[in-house]
């Protein structure tokens, strides 16, 4: 089962951050600001894609939180300015 996550990151080095973006972006993960992603995983996607960021940071000055966003949560979020949000469905391909 999928479930949405909020990812969010402080990576000094631009490198390592530019991976870090494309990785989320790959990921189907939705930029909400530069460094804050909404990203809808399973939790092998999640595991997986959290293994990898753990190998490009620098553990010394470097994070990413993935925060889990329950239906509640989503339901509940509102903005101020452009609108970022895209509502994604999960599909089946039969």
């Amino acid at each position: 089962m999928r479930k949405n996550y909020l990812v969010c990151y402080d990576i000094v080095e631009n490198r390592p951050r530019n991976k870090i973006a494309e990785a989320l972006k790959d990921s189907g993960g939705v930029r909400l600001q530069k460094s804050v992603f909404e990203c809808r995983l399973n939790s092998a996607e999640q595991e997986a894609l959290g293994e990898h960021i753990d190998e490009l940071i620098d553990h010394g000055t470097d994070n990413v939180l993935f925060f889990p966003l329950c239906a509640t949560c989503l339901q509940g979020r509102s903005q101020v300015g452009i609108n970022v949000f895209t509502e994604k469905q999960d599909f089946i391909i039969l």
